[in-house]
């Protein structure tokens, strides 16, 4: 019996949209003790919630267009090199300003370059 590789394109998938949705939305469960440990009030930090689905509806279009001109390899090394970056330096910014850029643009825009072209590639294994 062998395996279908539409499978393995399923799986590779459903790993990297998790776990780029799982630091987007981690902002939840650490909004309370940000809040605690900076003087940043919880509106300003979640802030960053709001940049991040804003650039996740506007970053979709633009990483479709561009998975299509350079292919969905590069987009999606693209998008987590720029999801991990977000998250490295979300953690060592020093001012909320700092923080909602890379918190809630870079990751909105890694999430979103995670998202879409791999939905696209998953449904083309399908018929």
């Amino acid at each position: 019996m062998t395996l279908f590789y539409g499978w393995v394109i399923v799986g590779v998938g459903m790993v990297a949209t998790c776990t780029g949705f799982g630091i987007m939305l981690s902002l939840a469960v650490f909004l309370q003790p940000l809040a605690e440990a900076t003087t940043w009030s919880r509106t300003e930090i979640s802030t960053a919630s709001l940049l991040n689905f804003l650039c996740l509806g506007t970053g979709s279009i633009l990483w479709g267009m561009l998975s299509d001109r350079f292919g969905i390899r590069n987009i999606v090394m693209l998008s987590g090199s720029l999801l991990g970056l977000g998250a490295v330096m979300a953690c060592r910014s020093t001012t909320v300003l700092e923080f909602q850029v890379y918190f809630g643009v870079f990751i909105g825009f890694g999430a979103a370059g995670l998202l879409v072209p791999l939905t696209a590639t998953t449904t083309r294994w399908f018929t």
